[in-house]
């Protein structure tokens, strides 16, 4: 649920990872002795060696040479043999507001002093930057939570669909719906049987692609929009996925996932014992409520 909508999850955010950014944005408005009370008030009442927060660059280990450390740049062999301690600050290499070339002299260190010579001192006292620009609570979260592949369903699932065809689509790509084939692993005794064609075992494959109901229903949409892909030949709810996320169309795709929400309410309506409602039907009531949703008519996309 606390995956972001592109890497398969509903995109609410973790308690956790917001307390830890606020904790981040706090630090960083006290790094920077910005103007609010609370950092005057913190300063003057706990922070009584100033220098313990200001930004003093040190040689070796902070990243002053456009991103990376002067080790990272110029390898450890070379830049240990400057002869500087890891607690060496950067303002050590430099006198009279310019790169203090005579530690250089040695020819080893030709492309540190050949660098060097691009990077101009500048007068202006030291201070904390982030990286990527300001730095806001956005940048906070985003830096203190778990990343997770992208999710290659979830272009198909949160576009323009219906809320709870996408709430649908996410349980069906995470295979959670409570087909009779998951119910009897979570040990509860059903019948297996489809209850659409009450022939296969009730699985996700077979519901919506293997079933001749949902067979019938993606070659009427086939014929009715002229899609030129043959549905005899997918067997599983993947091949499917990956033939609708090659469309460029997002109403296609919006499709997709209603195709799927409507083939599950005929398929829960026969299992509780109403009257069975025709393919054609079923396809011909999603396709204009996706019409709908995009506001167009059939005679816009044929």
């Amino acid at each position: 649920m606390c995956r972001s909508k592109t890497e398969g999850g509903l995109g609410i955010r973790k308690l956790k990872d917001l307390q830890v950014a606020a904790y981040y944005v706090l630090a960083w408005d006290f790094l920077l002795s910005k103007d609010r009370l609370w950092v005057s008030w913190f300063q003057n009442r706990y922070a009584l060696r100033p220098s313990y927060w200001n930004a003093v660059p040190k040689v070796l280990t902070d990243p002053w040479c456009e991103g990376e450390t002067l080790l990272q740049k110029f390898g450890h062999r070379r830049v240990r043999r400057l002869g500087f301690s890891w607690s060496s600050l950067l303002s050590s290499i430099i006198i009279d507001g310019g790169w203090n070339f005579d530690l250089l002299q040695d020819e080893i260190f030709r492309p540190i002093k050949d660098y060097l010579h691009t990077l101009p001192v500048h007068a202006r006292p030291d201070k904390f930057l982030w990286d990527g620009g300001d730095f806001n609570f956005k940048k906070a979260w985003k830096g203190c939570r778990t990343t997770y592949p992208e999710a290659l369903w979830s272009s198909v699932c949160w576009g323009k669909a219906r809320p709870r065809w996408s709430i649908h689509g996410l349980l069906l790509f995470q295979d959670r719906l409570p087909t009779m084939y998951n119910l009897q692993k979570r040990k509860v005794q059903l019948a297996p049987k489809c209850s659409n064609c009450l022939q296969q075992i009730d699985t996700k494959d077979h519901v919506f692609v293997q079933c001749p109901f949902a067979m019938n229903f993606w070659s009427w949409l086939k014929d009715t929009l002229g899609w030129t892909v043959d549905f005899s030949s997918i067997f599983i709810v993947e091949d499917l996925l990956l033939w609708f996320s090659s469309q460029t169309s997002t109403m296609i795709k919006t499709l997709l996932i209603g195709g799927f929400w409507s083939i599950w309410q005929e398929r829960n309506r026969r299992l509780h014992g109403h009257s069975p409602t025709s393919t054609s039907e079923v396809a011909r009531n999603i396709l204009f409520e996706v019409f709908d949703v995009y506001n167009v008519s059939l005679k816009d996309i044929i």
